[in-house]
């Protein structure tokens, strides 16, 4: 059985929380996104593109 350490809530709001990780304008890293559209709109060529562009750098 897990047994847990209490916490200060003081403290845990006294500390400044470390800085987010972006991977793009409002992306965290580590977060899940969506590609959504109609149909043939061109979401795989978009898709394609991307993971062409980030591999390359």
């Amino acid at each position: 059985m897990a047994t847990h350490k209490p916490i200060n809530i003081l403290e845990a709001f006294a500390a400044a929380p470390p800085p987010l990780d972006y991977v793009l304008p409002n992306m965290v890293a580590g977060t899940v996104g969506a590609l959504v559209s109609p149909g043939g709109a061109g979401k795989s060529m978009l898709a394609l593109q991307l993971a062409a562009q980030i591999a390359g750098g």
